[in-house]
């Protein structure tokens, strides 16, 4: 290493895309002669035996150690680390895999009109609104008074004294399905539950 200050250089100077450049001086030296080498090697050679024995004895050492492998990222990892990872992995599948849960289960509270009004298995009791429910229906039943006649209405009703009334059409006239929502207090169902068509 020449230990060159990389904002004053002395030996090597960076030159912008183009490399290096030496800017210290070059002087040529004469060979040394022959018989002065050879005097200079036995007075040293037996101070470079030691030296290179050692070396060699260095060299066997290290090519008879196997080389250290670093072990692969995973398996250093911890068992609760393993254990998320697999979940992270596992859980997409059992989504994919696993078939939804079943649909809901509808049981029947009244029939208008050839029309079955259910509602849905373990929901409150409708008694109390099944007038409401026959009146609105047949008035939307007689609104509409052609093909698209609703297959079923579906009653649900809220803890806030409000029911809804889901009307649900055979798949070719999916588009007049509408929900209608009626509130306790309400004078007029007539309006309420057959809404002029365009306005579901």
């Amino acid at each position: 290493m020449l230990k060159d200050s990389t904002k004053s250089p002395q030996f090597v100077k960076t030159v912008p895309k183009r490399g290096y450049q030496l800017i210290c001086s070059v002087e040529r030296t004469t060979p040394v002669p022959v018989q002065e080498e050879t005097q200079n090697d036995a007075v040293g050679e037996p101070a470079l035996a030691a030296v290179s024995s050692g070396s060699q004895s260095q060299l066997k050492e290290s090519k008879s150690e196997p080389a250290v492998k670093k072990p692969p990222f995973w398996t250093t990892w911890d068992t609760p680390t393993r254990v998320l990872l697999a979940l992270a992995l596992v859980l997409p599948l059992i989504a994919i895999f696993i078939p939804n849960s079943a649909p809901s289960a509808f049981r029947a509270i009244t029939t208008v009109q050839d029309i079955p009004v259910k509602t849905t298995e373990g929901h409150p009791d409708l008694a109390r609104w099944l007038p409401s429910i026959e009146m609105c229906v047949n008035h939307y039943i007689d609104a509409y008074a052609d093909d698209s006649d609703p297959v079923e209405v579906i009653a649900t009703a809220s803890q806030d004294h409000q029911l809804y009334l889901n009307y649900i059409h055979s798949p070719e006239f999916t588009i007049e399905n509408s929900t209608v929502r009626l509130v306790a207090s309400q004078e007029d169902l007539s309006r309420i539950c057959a809404p002029k068509k365009g306005s579901k």
